[in-house]
């Protein structure tokens, strides 16, 4: 499209006429009124019609009162649209209303106070800067136990833990980083812990550091078909094949031991039911999850992440000091997040048969503002 057409429909556009408002001075709000969300209308008393000022006894005995008109949603005073003059404390259903500016009424959180956000410009009393509240620095002690913390996650708790799995006797010496469960495992329980988290980065104590390990370095083998039990043939002449994975996690090196019966389905069907992105459907040797061609999508709406900064990071995070020997996914994952936005597009526009000639535009998204006014 040229940029005269671009600007002729903007134009266009500017041109059409919105919603008229059934008062020139009234004002669009959302109330919260006995729990539910209304719209209302409301002339701002600065552009009200001017009254007689009341005297001072007629303050205290006449109900506070403004001028609103409710526009929809449930309890409102009309729904004829006429504007009125509402006594806010009977329709509320409050007594004494004292100084009343419009806001919510509410009732007392109860002990459900909100969280109070972070400051290290704390004042005290005199209106002096200082960081310390209740003569207890918060900042620094939070500090403190986020080190603390730290440091007693680079080693185990004791030289030989027990396994924290079935057979507590085995001494655990692998740790998951990625797992939220405290407690080191034996070989035999982390991969029984993972057999559907092939994902999951794993790190093992060797008595002095905790080294980097991988789930297939330990023997997990995703099995496709049969109850995700190992194939009759699966040690036949073709065998287990690795192949490579980008996650959310970084990019792994996992075991396929593939279903290769006479009815299976093809290599890219299994893996699309594990909602795995394969980068082909013959000679496979890379995929992606769903998940983060999802996360990338996203990124590259809103942060305008290139595909070459996103394949970096996760090279970093798979490995942030020798990144060059971690499997270059660049190129692939290119072609693989331009079939993923095809796809997408096709399954927002309902599309059953992409084999089918489609009309120009019939993949694109109505106006959300548009159908809300129907």
């Amino acid at each position: 499209m040229k940029l005269s057409q671009v600007c002729k429909r903007v134009q266009a556009a500017a041109k059409r006429k919105g919603p008229i408002l059934t008062d020139p001075r009234a004002v669009k709000s959302m109330k919260i009124i006995n729990g539910r969300e209304v719209a209302w209308e409301e002339i701002p008393e600065e552009l009200a019609t001017p009254t007689t000022p009341a005297t001072s006894s007629s303050l205290n005995n006449t109900p506070q009162t403004r001028t609103i008109k409710a526009v929809g949603g449930v309890n409102s005073p009309q729904q004829s649209g006429e504007f009125l003059r509402m006594d806010y404390g009977a329709f509320l259903g409050v007594e004494d209303m004292g100084e009343y500016d419009g806001g919510d009424i509410r009732e007392e959180d109860n002990g459900n106070e909100e969280e109070p956000e972070p400051d290290s410009d704390v004042k005290d009393t005199d209106g002096n800067k200082t960081v310390e509240r209740d003569g207890i620095d918060h900042i620094v002690t939070l500090r403190e136990l986020a080190l603390t913390a730290m440091y007693e996650q680079e080693v185990p708790p004791i030289s030989k833990p027990s396994c924290f799995g079935i057979d507590y006797s085995a001494v655990g010496v692998y740790d998951c980083v990625d797992c939220d469960a405290m407690g080191y495992y034996c070989q035999e329980c982390i991969i029984e812990r993972h057999q559907h988290l092939p994902f999951h980065r794993i790190e093992e104590w060797d008595g002095n550091c905790l080294r980097r390990t991988s789930l297939a370095e330990l023997g997990l083998i995703i099995f496709f078909g049969h109850g995700h039990q190992p194939f009759p043939n699966i040690h036949n002449e073709l065998g287990i094949q690795d192949i490579t994975i980008l996650d959310i996690t970084g990019v792994h090196t996992v075991r396929m031991g593939w279903c290769r019966c006479a009815t299976a389905c093809s290599q890219a069907e299994q893996l699309f039911a594990r909602k795995w992105f394969p980068a082909t459907i013959l000679h496979l040797r890379t995929a992606f999850t769903f998940r983060v061609l999802k996360l990338f999508h996203l990124l590259n709406h809103i942060a305008r992440t290139s595909p070459w900064d996103f394949a970096g990071t996760m090279h970093r995070v798979t490995d942030h000091v020798c990144t060059t020997e971690v499997t270059d996914i660049y190129k692939t994952f290119k072609h693989v997040q331009r079939q993923w936005r095809g796809v997408r597009a096709w399954k927002r526009g309902g599309v059953q048969d992409p084999k089918l000639i489609r009309e120009p535009g019939s993949l694109v998204l109505g106006c959300v503002m548009s159908y809300s006014r129907r």
